[in-house]
């Protein structure tokens, strides 16, 4: 009986024990699952503009099946994200602007950006290329809060230019880009913002872009992380990712930005024009050969000397002559011809052009 009883007593222990030992293992795998999904999880703290505009585009090739990791993004400006990665409380921070030296974080640049003047596209700068620093003062100042990478970059700038950025006329101060941009476009007055934020902004026509004359407003992106820290396997893959340049260029949108020529015109045009010498041949002086030449711009009037030079010319060669673009030529040359200057021959593809034969 006492047998009875105690293999009774031994096989409730051992019906216990397995049960215990089959919840332990599940335990196991679990928490195996759970630390192999914490390390394909990459904390990082992104700045708005980078946040905002660049970030997605890593994001959604992490995505892709062959990616060891995923990420997890806090959205700050540069001097939250710079102070967190300092606290250890985030392994990496990705900032656009500069943070004060600390001996503790390593700082590597994998981007650049540039900042621009941003106007209304009913602004009286909005057709400008260029703007100057007596015309930054005239006009109110919209700018990002304190703490910003963008404003302290702008500050530094224009500062480094000779520029005393105490004369701007601070009118407001807004901690979100998509408000300033709001404010902007009413007309409100003037803001300094990277030009990937203002993209869509600009080829829509409701904003307009310009330079700042004279002045550099160029500006690194950075990675940055604590020296002392241990990294992750997957936040390993996420630095070496961002140290790949190549990779980068064809996933980042390359940025619409202002001209850096001035606005095409018959005036810009004929700066680039080179006077020829005196014709020393026995042939007539071109402008006896045209009746309208005294009422032709520099830029008909050279096409015309050009043609006459060559026998003919296409629309490329005299494009090439004036530095332009050869869509910018073509309103020149259609001019001389409904003024039966010049004539065209050939099909499409080898159309070139000469002067009438009465010139």
């Amino acid at each position: 009986m006492n047998e009875a009883i105690l293999y009774s007593d031994g096989k409730i222990l051992y019906d216990k024990v397995v049960i215990i030992l089959n919840e332990l293992d599940k335990a196991k795998e679990e928490i195996e699952a759970f630390n192999s999904n914490q390390n394909k999880l990459v904390h990082i703290g992104a700045t708005l503009t980078i946040g905002e505009y660049l970030l997605p585009y890593l994001i959604g090739l992490t995505m892709a099946d062959n990616q060891p990791f995923r990420i997890n993004a806090h959205i700050a400006n540069t001097a939250a994200v710079a102070k967190e990665v300092i606290d250890r409380t985030l392994p990496i921070g990705l900032i656009e602007g500069p943070i004060d030296p600390n001996d503790a974080i390593e700082k590597v640049e994998f981007w650049h950006d540039e900042l621009v003047v941003v106007v209304s596209n009913q602004h009286p700068w909005a057709n400008d290329i260029v703007v100057t620093f007596d015309e930054l003062t005239a006009e109110r100042y919209i700018t990002r809060e304190k703490g910003s990478g963008t404003r302290e970059v702008a500050a530094r700038a224009l500062k480094r230019c000779g520029f005393d950025i105490n004369l701007l006329n601070v009118a407001m101060e807004l901690s979100s880009t998509k408000a300033i941009k709001q404010t902007v476009a009413t007309g409100a007055g003037f803001s300094i913002l990277s030009a990937l934020t203002v993209q869509e902004e600009c080829r829509n026509k409701k904003l307009s872009m310009l330079r700042v004359c004279d002045c550099n407003l160029s500006r690194p992106m950075s990675v940055i992380t604590h020296k002392s820290a241990t990294l992750s396997y997957a936040e390993q893959q996420f630095l070496d990712l961002l140290s790949k340049n190549d990779v980068l260029e064809t996933i980042f949108p390359t940025p619409f930005l202002p001209s850096k020529e001035p606005p095409l015109t018959v005036e810009t045009i004929a700066k680039n024009l080179q006077k020829p010498e005196a014709d020393a041949s026995n042939l007539t002086p071109i402008e006896d050969l045209i009746p309208q030449w005294d009422e032709l711009s520099d830029v008909e009037q050279e096409i015309c000397r050009l043609i006459r030079e060559g026998g003919s010319a296409n629309s490329a060669m005299l494009a090439d002559a004036f530095h332009i673009a050869q869509r910018n030529v073509l309103p020149f040359i259609n001019d001389l011809i409904a003024k039966g200057i010049v004539e065209a021959q050939g099909g499409s593809k080898k159309r070139h052009y000469r002067l009438v034969q009465s010139a």
